[in-house]
């Protein structure tokens, strides 16, 4: 299904999913880069298709109908909605199962703490697919490892799936200030 490294963790941690254009972008790491690919190859199709180049205001517009996605939770993939735009989001699901062929048993949504979120799948006779965080001990330890993600300096941050942000150690902190010399 999606490339994976040598002791079967997926190689890329998030994807940013482009569901009007059938496009997955899983590099860089990091969903505001996967836009700025996604607008490069964007530009890319026009020019191919002899249109003219599109605009910035159209650029942006086309990248902001994404969906962000989480991989590495178990065997799970997690969509991250935007509550305005649930319809991206099931969209996307659907994209993942159609042509990716993730399961859908494996397609789970992060935000359910809203309720409009929850909501939304309660209509579609879907709760079963909310991602509830870990709660015991030896699933907090596995979330908390496969939570390490790198940004140009090696693995050293924590990224939380539910918000997107990324923590750094003050330990792992100061080890890249006496790397750097």
């Amino acid at each position: 299904m999606f490339a994976a490294a040598e002791d079967g963790r997926l190689q890329s941690s998030i994807g940013t999913l482009f569901p009007h254009h059938d496009l997955l972008v899983t590099w860089p790491p990091m969903h505001a880069l996967q836009r700025e690919v996604f607008k490069e190859w964007f530009t890319g199709e026009c020019r191919r298709l002899g249109k003219q180049p599109p605009k910035p205001s159209k650029l942006e517009w086309e990248a902001a109908e994404s969906v962000d996605l989480i991989f590495n939770v178990g065997d799970l993939v997690l969509i991250r909605p935007e509550v305005e735009r649930l319809d991206l989001a099931f969209s996307a699901g659907d994209k993942l199962r159609e042509q990716w062929r993730v399961p859908c048993h494996r397609i789970r949504f992060l935000s359910v703490r809203d309720p409009r979120v929850r909501q939304a799948l309660r209509e579609r006779g879907e709760l079963w697919r909310i991602s509830a965080p870990p709660t015991e001990h030896e699933e907090i330890s596995e979330a908390i490892a496969h939570s390490r993600v790198a940004i140009g300096e090696g693995s050293i941050y924590y990224y939380n799936p539910h918000t997107g942000t990324r923590y750094v150690t003050c330990a792992e902190f100061a080890r890249t200030r006496t790397t750097r010399g």
